[in-house]
């Protein structure tokens, strides 16, 4: 399987809610490695609603796959200094969309290939539907810490030479605190440990 084509593309994300973290699903599914930083304990996502049966959160288990996460107290001016540090030179893609009325919309998709259906409730979706099944190679099963197993889609985009990488499921908050800050920020064990012993970031499983 290649890399993605988006390999060797770096993304620091901080975000919440819909647009922006799909943002940087869709850039991570192309194969850029996208580092988001959250406050210890979790930021405004970490916790929406739906929740799995233990509390995980299917909402950031959805919208954050692929990436990697760093847990950083961003109270704090050390975790400001982290974050500022990581996004120094950091990549760019400005996207600039143009506002438009729905029957503009509809008007610019006439003749692309757009597909348009019918309304359907979610329950018919995932039982009957089979665009959302196994038999569509969009899809595949991942298994998520505290969520389980569930369908995925991978990235809609399809590029001939390259092909569509494997669903990465999303990580758990400060998963990858410390291989962050080893690799991108070159600290040593004993200068991570430091940070840890502050509380100026967290690995995974830490209450904020």
């Amino acid at each position: 399987m290649s890399e993605g084509i988006l390999a060797g593309f770096r993304l620091i994300e901080g975000s919440a809610f819909v647009a922006a973290p799909l943002g940087g699903m869709t850039l991570a599914q192309l194969g850029a490695d996208v580092i988001r930083f959250d406050q210890i304990g979790g930021g405004l996502d970490y916790h929406r609603w739906p929740l799995a049966a233990d509390g995980q959160s299917l909402f950031w288990a959805g919208l954050n796959k692929g990436k990697r996460s760093i847990a950083v107290d961003i109270r704090a001016e050390e975790g400001r200094e982290i974050v500022r540090t990581l996004i120094e030179g950091r990549d760019l893609i400005a996207a600039i969309l143009r506002p438009r009325t729905l029957a503009a919309a509809r008007e610019g998709f006439a003749g692309t290939g757009v597909s348009w259906g019918p309304y359907q409730t979610f329950h018919h979706l995932v039982d009957e539907d089979p665009r959302a099944s196994l038999a569509n190679p969009m899809f595949e099963q991942i298994d998520h810490p505290g969520v389980g197993r569930y369908l995925a889609p991978r990235s809609p985009l399809d590029f001939a030479r390259l092909g569509r990488l494997p669903v990465q499921r999303a990580p758990v908050l400060g998963e990858h605190t410390e291989q962050i800050l080893g690799e991108r920020l070159g600290l040593s064990g004993r200068e991570i440990g430091g940070l840890h012993d502050r509380g100026t970031v967290a690995g995974p499983g830490t209450p904020g």
